[in-house]
């Protein structure tokens, strides 16, 4: 189990069933970690 899969895990314990997030390769490991937890990315295409 790595920091991706820690984090997601707590996200999952705690009722988040939705993540919100300005995507890149270094988030890549988080996005693996939900999508295998079952939890849907919603990409946003600005970070102001």
């Amino acid at each position: 189990m790595n920091g991706a899969e820690l984090l997601v895990a707590a996200l999952y314990k705690k009722g988040v069933r939705k993540v919100f997030s300005l995507n890149g390769g270094h988030i890549s490991f988080v996005y693996k970690a939900l999508i295998d937890y079952g939890i849907h990315i919603v990409d946003v295409r600005h970070d102001y």
